[in-house]
């Protein structure tokens, strides 16, 4: 049996979990020999595979791309994104949020407040939104099973198949019931743990005057990144990227 906190560690847990991160990435070649510095950080906004890093072709373009995808164009769409569009769009956010740290490097509670502030309303809007959604749907389901019975009494309907159809529909309203419920408690509850927040502080206001980015710095300010399909084309072409920063997750710019 393995005891807990018995002594004092050797390393601290933010490192031990940096450390885990490398080990547990998948080292990968590619064509060119690179390091992909994004190695074990992509996630794709759909499926939540990872993206593979391509340098394949007469003239090498570095790029992503969802790996469920390029394994079957059937199972997920590309989730296509150069590796220069990525690297400059994590590179300003990283500096966005250690300019937001440098602001309030005097004073720590501003700062949490600001990111509690933030993190609050992003997760309402996403929460709010899914609890409309199922509390739509379980409106629905309440108006179709008071039909169901109506055609069962006029004899509409066959008792055997009125029992069918409510049994699937009342298991569907009681599973929307139990997220209604869960979503209900995050838009309770949506705020960000002042321990993780003074750790994210800790770590970003290192990163001020940032002009490069690599593999380990990445791994110690960020948990995971979601890239989405890219939309239009072009100069025009847009693309989201949702940042996951360890210890406080998504912050809105």
């Amino acid at each position: 049996m393995e005891a807990r906190d018995t002594h004092q560690p050797l390393i601290d847990e933010q490192t031990y979990e940096i450390v885990q991160s490398f080990l547990v990435t998948k080292k990968r070649n590619n064509s060119l020999n690179e390091d992909n510095i994004f190695s074990g950080l992509l996630k794709c906004s759909t499926c939540n595979h990872s993206l593979t890093y391509n340098t394949s072709g007469r003239t090498p373009s570095r790029n992503y791309m969802c790996n469920h995808y390029r394994r079957s164009t059937k199972r997920c769409t590309s989730h296509y994104i150069t590796l220069n569009r990525l690297y400059q769009s994590v590179l300003h956010d990283i500096r966005n949020k250690a300019a937001v740290a440098k602001e309030h490097e005097n004073s720590i509670e501003e700062f949490y407040q600001k990111i509690s502030d933030k993190c609050a309303e992003q997760g309402m809007v996403t929460h709010k939104r899914d609890f409309d959604k199922c509390k739509k749907r379980s409106d629905e389901l309440d108006a179709i099973i008071k039909r169901l019975f109506e055609q069962s009494v006029t004899g509409g309907l066959t008792e055997e198949r009125f029992l069918i159809l409510s049994r699937e529909y009342e298991s569907e309203q009681a599973e929307l019931k139990r997220k209604i419920e869960m979503l209900m408690a995050q838009i309770n509850k949506h705020k960000t743990d002042v321990g993780g927040a003074i750790k994210f502080f800790d770590i970003i206001r290192r990163f001020t005057d940032i002009s490069e980015l690599t593999k380990p710095l990445l791994h110690e300010l960020i948990e995971k990144i979601v890239v989405y399909d890219g939309e239009g084309s072009g100069n025009s072409r847009i693309q989201k990227v949702e940042i996951y920063y360890r210890f406080v997750g998504l912050l809105p710019d």
